[in-house]
């Protein structure tokens, strides 16, 4: 069972808090949480409070019911340069240092185009959206005792590393259905002909034991290959415009399952003798793509709101749920939860022992001021956010917390813009039975760049 949700968990993007125990997987935990938010520069310097306001491309991933609000038709890019870093605290002697994560990438790409019909404003979009990202590269130690008399064993160094994505191509469609209302929705596409959806993760082991007479070393390689197959879900969303200065949105989500499979694994495990060195065993396993999954990706919604307190300041704050306990994968031993390899409660025979797993609520705030250089026709923008985004966790979500700045230049027809944002996490996984890891720190750093052409 532990090796099948080996394989299975690698899945998840936040994924990959893997440990091992004398020797083989045994917990996971994942340091960054897996929320089905949207992308662009200007919603990430308003802390991701965006809802209400969805007035440009990036709207299709934020709430498709404002995409309608674009004047002309646009082709629009996002890049994204992210790093997070974990400091984990053992509870021996060892220290693991800040464990990095890099990426950079293209986050966004749009082509949108306005237009009119039975006296209705429509736009529609085509999307591609880099969602979830697998990057890592770890090295830990992790205590090994043995029971048996007289043998002894130095800790286990561990690298493990993972590498790839999970893109989807949306279609995005908005309407006007009255001048102050209007509605949309995104279909999602998680195809792998479409879009690249395939990673790799890699795993090297070894470590060292001894009796009064013999040394040996134990080493082993394994490298696991997935491909997500196919998969399809709808953002439906609706912007109201209440009064001139306070607008209304909503989105959701739905839940849907993905079609995953394991394209090979191999596995290398060799044994020497050092002391006296005359012995070596190597044995070398390539196992073909066989196994297939099911992953449920869970439904999620949020609300925003957006006031303007003047035609060049806008204030607004979205509150938004993702409902965890539907987050299953279905494999040929049953359903699991991906957050913990542990049974879902419906078929665990003592669901008491099973962590409660509650749905996160994220609140976020942000606000926008726009400065005007009539003589060169040119918004200078200013934007600041901060933001409540809980890891999922054991009873009570983890607590997560962030703020983000932002600004850019727009000169017609050409829009830039950049944002930071910063997030951080204190004593996560304390609840978690972690092998030699107490608990760990999380600093995550992400700069955003998008680039917008109208004509």
């Amino acid at each position: 069972m532990i090796r099948t949700l080996q394989i299975s968990l690698f899945i998840i993007l936040f994924l990959p808090f893997q440990v091992l125990s004398q020797p083989s997987p045994s917990d996971f935990q994942f340091p960054s949480s897996y929320q089905p938010l949207g992308s662009g520069a200007r919603a990430s310097g308003m802390g991701g409070a965006f809802i209400g306001i969805s007035d440009d491309a990036t709207a299709a991933s934020w709430n498709p019911g404002g995409l309608v609000q674009l004047e002309k038709s646009e082709i629009s890019i996002v890049g994204s340069f992210f790093r997070r870093t974990e400091d984990l605290q053992s509870d021996s002697s060892n220290q693991y240092g800040d464990q990095p994560v890099n990426y950079e990438g293209l986050n966004y790409f749009s082509l949108s185009h306005c237009f009119s019909f039975l006296q209705r404003n429509m736009v529609v979009s085509i999307n591609y959206q880099n969602l979830y990202n697998f990057d890592r590269d770890w090295a830990i130690q992790i205590p090994l005792q043995f029971e048996t008399p007289g043998l002894n064993a130095d800790d286990m160094k561990v690298d493990f590393a993972s590498d790839g994505n999970l893109s989807a191509i949306g279609l995005a469609y908005s309407v006007e259905i009255h001048p102050n209302f209007s509605m949309g929705f995104t279909l999602n596409f998680w195809e792998e002909d479409i879009s690249k959806n395939f990673w790799e993760t890699k795993t090297n082991y070894s470590f060292k034991y001894n009796t009064a007479t013999v040394e040996y070393m134990e080493t082993q390689e394994s490298k696991y290959e997935y491909q997500l197959d196919s998969g399809f879900n709808t953002n439906i969303g609706f912007l109201w415009q209440i009064s001139p200065r306070l607008t209304l949105g909503g989105v959701y989500k739905a839940r849907f399952t993905s079609d995953i499979s394991q394209k090979s694994v191999q596995i290398k495990h060799t044994e020497q003798r050092i002391i006296p060195t005359d012995t070596l065993t190597t044995e070398t396993k390539i196992f073909p793509g066989s196994d297939e999954y099911k992953l449920a990706i869970p439904e999620s919604y949020g609300i925003g709101l957006a006031f303007k307190v003047t035609n060049l300041w806008t204030v607004s704050m979205d509150i938004y749920r993702t409902q965890w306990d539907e987050f299953i994968i279905t494999t040929d031993q049953g359903k699991f939860s991906p957050l913990f390899a542990l049974p879902s409660n419906e078929d665990f025979t003592f669901p008491d022992t099973i962590p409660t797993i509650k749905p996160t609520h994220q609140v976020r705030f942000g606000t926008e001021y726009l400065m005007l250089n009539k003589d060169q026709q040119m918004i200078i923008p200013f934007r600041l956010g901060i933001f409540y985004d809980p890891i999922p966790g054991k009873g009570s979500p983890d607590k997560a917390w962030g703020f983000s700045l932002g600004s850019g230049m727009s000169k017609p027809p050409y829009n830039f813009d950049v944002a930071f944002q910063y997030r951080h996490a204190s004593n996560l996984g304390e609840d978690y039975l972690i092998n030699s890891i107490q608990s760990f720190d999380m600093d995550e750093a992400t700069l955003h760049t998008s680039f917008i052409y109208h004509f």
